[in-house]
């Protein structure tokens, strides 16, 4: 069984050190005499005009840059050749074309033969033993899922998520209408008879399983939040250290929103009074 570990990565994420912190780290634990390969994928093509675009993914794409202008920015260019291990994909590297870069990622999986993939972003700890006796061979489609399977949600991309041969080759053949990629791959593998499953020990953050069971964690608290030290951190101890995620604490509740997901604070209690 031939595997892949793709990884989100771009220009601005290398310059950072952040692949570099993950081949330090947890890299080191897959299995050099095995069929289990790892990617950074990094986009080096340009935008095609906005108009050739799906109407659907024009709509998601105007309301992103309304409301978070900073992720219509494109990274920076590269500096230096990719390393072997960072794969050059013929799509745009910015935030808006994550659903570009899983699909044309997924078709290329597809033609070099990988029967699985596990998707995931350069601040996504993994512990590499779990990760492969995790039982994903027995689904199409594998991770910490939000929302009624039958009804709307997708598995979380920042834990992670484990993907077949199956619905690689559904997802490569539908039309890109939605700027999040894993909200699109839920949508369109649950158009397509796919219903995901969920497994908790793919966390978004340290607190929500033991140590002794967490397949991943997404370490990122925020947005921008992240750095290389936390990889480092989380792979030392492992996660004690990891940052405080108010995702994680009482005064906080998750809100789902047109099937995806926001951390707001808890409304505070009114006081009465006479």
């Amino acid at each position: 069984m031939k595997l892949l570990i793709a990884l989100f990565s771009c220009s601005k994420d290398i310059a950072k050190g952040f692949n570099q912190a993950i081949r330090d780290t947890w890299a080191k634990d897959i299995p050099t005499d095995s069929d289990v390969d790892l990617k950074f994928l990094v986009g080096t093509g340009r935008p095609a005009p906005l108009e050739e675009e799906d109407p659907a993914w024009q709509a998601d794409y105007a309301k992103y840059s309304k409301m978070k202008p900073w992720m219509a920015l494109s990274p920076p260019p590269l500096t230096h050749r990719l390393e072997p291990d960072e794969l050059s994909l013929p799509i745009p590297d910015g935030y808006m074309y994550l659903t570009h870069k899983v699909k044309t990622a997924f078709g290329w999986a597809l033609a070099n033969d990988y029967d699985y993939v596990f998707r995931g972003d350069t601040d996504t700890f993994v512990h590499v033993p779990r990760l492969l006796k995790s039982g994903f061979e027995n689904y199409d489609y594998m991770g910490r899922g939000l929302g009624d399977p039958k009804v709307s949600g997708y598995c979380y991309g920042g834990p992670g998520y484990w993907v077949s041969q199956k619905a690689m080759e559904i997802l490569v053949n539908c039309p890109i209408t939605i700027v999040a990629d894993d909200v699109w791959v839920g949508e369109m593998l649950r158009r397509n008879g796919i219903l995901f499953h969920t497994d908790h020990r793919f966390c978004n953050h340290w607190r929500q399983a033991p140590k002794e069971e967490l397949i991943t964690c997404h370490l990122s608290v925020k947005s921008g939040s992240y750095t290389s030290k936390l990889m480092y951190d989380a792979y030392s101890h492992p996660l004690p250290n990891a940052p405080f995620d108010p995702r994680g604490h009482e005064g906080y509740i998750e809100v789902i929103i047109g099937g995806r997901h926001i951390w707001v604070p808890r409304p505070k209690a009114k006081i009465a009074t006479k």
